[in-house]
């Protein structure tokens, strides 16, 4: 569950109609990559946790949610382009498409929602943001829509004014949650 982010990543710099590295795939492993998203999302994504009322509604915990939804809608947009997957519906009868718009529009709100309301729920986790943070990367750097690029990176900007603003030599400071004492294993990521 916490490699799918990964996965997620390699697909969308490699496919190849990729706008970052094209061809990188072999068009097997491609297609295989594709499928294995696909019974993923088609099973799990649902529309309805997608609306401008869940942006503070988390599926799971934090970290959970940072490995579904993001990931939701990076695999529902590469798919919706794809022939092979473009008429298919998912489980709540939603197109790849309609999946993929709506989850644009919820990520164009969610950044704004968490600088509003404070950035996270599960503040400096020893165990958790490194899984957390790749998907902030990922909609940063591989979302295909601008305004969610733009408005990720601006968020990331805040959170790593927050990490060093609490920060010495790399030790968070201050609030911790689901996190034991002493070193913080994200550290090495900072």
């Amino acid at each position: 569950f916490f490699s799918i982010t990964d996965y997620v990543r390699i697909l969308c710099l490699f496919h190849g109609g990729s706008p970052h590295f094209p061809g990188r795939l072999k068009p097997e492993t491609e297609a295989a990559m594709k499928e294995a998203l696909w019974l993923w999302v088609s099973a799990e994504c649902r529309l309805a946790d997608a609306g401008p009322d869940d942006l503070l509604l988390l599926l799971g915990t934090e970290n959970h949610d940072l490995n579904k939804r993001p990931n939701y809608y990076l695999v529902t947009a590469l798919l919706k382009d794809d022939p092979a997957y473009r008429e298919r519906k998912l489980a709540d009868g939603h197109t790849t498409a309609e999946h993929a718009d709506a989850y644009a529009a919820f990520f164009r709100e969610w950044p704004r929602s968490r600088a509003r309301a404070g950035l996270w729920a599960e503040v400096g986790s020893d165990t958790y943001q490194k899984y957390s943070w790749p998907a902030l990367f990922n909609l940063h750097e591989l979302a295909p829509d601008p305004v969610v690029r733009h408005r990720f990176g601006l968020l990331l900007d805040l959170a790593f004014i927050e990490e060093a603003q609490l920060s010495v030599k790399g030790r968070r400071g201050g609030g911790r949650s689901r996190a034991d004492y002493g070193p913080n294993a994200f550290e090495s990521n900072k």
